[in-house]
């Protein structure tokens, strides 16, 4: 009896889950880095660091267009 439960529960769980995840959409920030690893953010202003797979990090603006070469 219990299993049918647990069963049941788990059912309601999962299907409830799965519709309440939010939408997601992925928008293209900038073209010009071959091979980007990581993208981060300083969090105090709206400059954002892009990392390369050579090991080198560039700075972009919010919009998309590159200010300067950090490392």
């Amino acid at each position: 009896m219990h299993l049918k439960h647990y069963t049941l529960y788990s059912f309601l769980f999962f299907f409830t889950f799965a519709f309440s995840q939010p939408k997601i959409k992925l928008d293209t920030f900038t073209r010009p880095v071959p091979t980007p690893v990581d993208i981060a953010n300083d969090g105090f202003t709206s400059r954002m660091f892009v990392a390369d797979q050579s090991g080198r990090i560039f700075v972009y603006d919010s919009n998309g267009v590159k200010l300067d070469t950090f490392i």
